[in-house]
């Protein structure tokens, strides 16, 4: 899907009270996009997976975009990259992101909350296994989750663990349901840094690791975005057992493989974080 001057490249759309249902969008290429590149609004069961988005970078260019209160959905294996926000969601129920290699631009996030309009997030919220990362040269929160409407605080299961992040921030309300751990950080977000005016002080995960600026020694090509994490770096053989996850969610999505990597590389044991296995000879 390539070169769309003033519109979408997917645009699936149901109702409230009638979603669209067991939605797949797999093994594109998208380029070029205009508007929002690709786009589940008021679906369930949505599998986006293994795709391939790049320069995305016009008005509300968004790579992936589920709002419309969508129901269990899966974001797994894509590899994102060149435009502004890889991933915007809000008010969805049970939204598993897992594998994903995701850089934007954009200060407000490569992967994004945004404020709820229509009702809380809700159920898991999983964000495992990923690289999340920005080329924004001034806010390094690769990660956020923004402040929530007061009438839908958020109510999920919140999750981070496993990730390469370019900083983590999020609002206070998402105090009280986030757990974040095993995620190493190549940037600090201001929350992280302690000058954030509406989050909770920042308390790492026991083990999280830190190591600003170290993209050249994590990445065998960092420039070039070859994003396989090399064996001498701190992601390798550090992160958790993703076991009672990953069997979560294969109860909503049982025939994906959450054992390999994009590349088709078996997940190492003990496991790695980021979104590519190690390179090895």
């Amino acid at each position: 899907i390539l070169d769309v001057g003033r519109g979408m490249g997917v645009r699936l759309n149901g109702l409230w009270n009638d979603k669209t249902q067991r939605i797949t969008i797999n093994n594109c290429i998208v380029a070029r996009v205009w508007s929002s590149n690709l786009r589940p609004y008021y679906a369930a069961d949505v599998r986006i997976t293994g795709n391939v988005v790049t320069q995305f970078d016009g008005v509300h260019g968004n790579a992936v975009t589920v709002y419309g209160a969508c129901d269990n959905v899966l974001i797994a294996g894509n590899f994102i990259s060149g435009g502004t926000n890889a991933l915007t969601m809000k008010d969805t129920y049970n939204m598993y992101i897992y594998g994903n290699v995701l850089r934007g631009t954009d200060e407000s996030g490569s992967l994004s909350i945004w404020n709820a309009d229509s009702r809380a997030v809700s159920g898991d919220l999983f964000v495992l296994q990923n690289t999340i990362l920005t080329s924004s040269p001034t806010t390094k929160r690769a990660l956020f989750f923004l402040n929530q409407s007061t009438a839908y605080p958020p109510t999920a299961n919140v999750l981070a663990k496993n990730n390469i992040l370019d900083g983590f921030e999020y609002a206070a309300c998402w105090n009280p349901v986030t757990l974040h751990d095993y995620n190493l950080y190549l940037e600090r977000s201001k929350h992280q840094l302690g000058t954030c005016s509406n989050c909770a002080p920042w308390v790492y995960g026991d083990n999280e690791l830190l190591r600003p600026r170290t993209h050249a020694s994590e990445f065998v090509d960092y420039p070039n975005e070859d994003y396989r994490i090399t064996p001498a770096g701190a992601a390798y053989q550090t992160g958790a057992d993703l076991t009672d996850e990953i069997s979560i969610m294969r109860g909503y999505f049982p025939d994906y493989d959450f054992q390999t990597d994009q590349n088709g590389m078996p997940r190492s044991s003990p496991p790695s974080m980021g979104a590519l296995e190690a390179c090895t000879p």
